[in-house]
């Protein structure tokens, strides 16, 4: 559906994502505990919130990146669990060090811990509501954590109109997957 939406007139690139940036939702996959790391409650563990995203995402959304890379087709579910993390995620698990190449365990909900390896790290955002300070952020891709439900961000030249043809496109596909909403990002 991803390719399909992309090869319409107008539309620069697409993303998808688990969760939408400033909806107020949140998105957890499960504990992450890092070695040599004392969190707030004494222990080795970060609070920190997910999203799950391709690997055009970032462009998309222009979230920059500070450091590494951002995912590439590459990062399937064959391959080494990879994770890019937002600045603060960083400075506070490892102050002073690169985060880029280190690990974190996440715990899931049966209790197997799987190493994850930071490749990136993107700048700083607005997550659950644009008053929120920075807090730790995680992003994995979706082809090592599928969803059932994914957004698509579309960025689309400003003289289309993409609504009618994103919902055509949709339907071309897989008319039986409904296009819940249209909105602009400025919006």
């Amino acid at each position: 559906l991803q390719a399909r939406v992309a090869t319409l007139p107008g539309v620069e690139a697409v993303a998808g994502a688990r969760i939408v940036p400033l909806q107020g939702s949140g998105f957890g996959l499960g504990r992450i505990r890092v070695a040599g790391y004392t969190g707030p409650g004494g222990d080795d563990t970060v609070d920190a919130d997910w999203n799950v995203v391709t690997p055009e995402y970032f462009g998309v959304v222009r979230m920059p990146l500070v450091a590494g890379r951002g995912f590439t087709t590459a990062d399937t579910a064959d391959g080494r669990a990879v994770a890019v993390v937002n600045a603060h995620f960083a400075r506070t698990v490892w102050p002073g060090r690169d985060a880029v190449g280190q690990r974190f365990l996440h715990r899931d909900r049966d209790d197997h811990e799987t190493p994850i390896e930071v490749v990136g790290v993107v700048a700083d955002a607005r997550y659950r509501h644009i008053s929120d300070a920075p807090e730790p952020f995680v992003f994995v891709p979706l082809a090592q954590h599928p969803v059932g439900d994914v957004t698509l961000f579309v960025r689309h030249a400003a003289s289309t109109a993409p609504a009618g043809a994103l919902r055509a496109a949709v339907a071309q596909v897989e008319p039986s997957v409904p296009v819940m909403f249209v909105q602009s990002f400025d919006d």
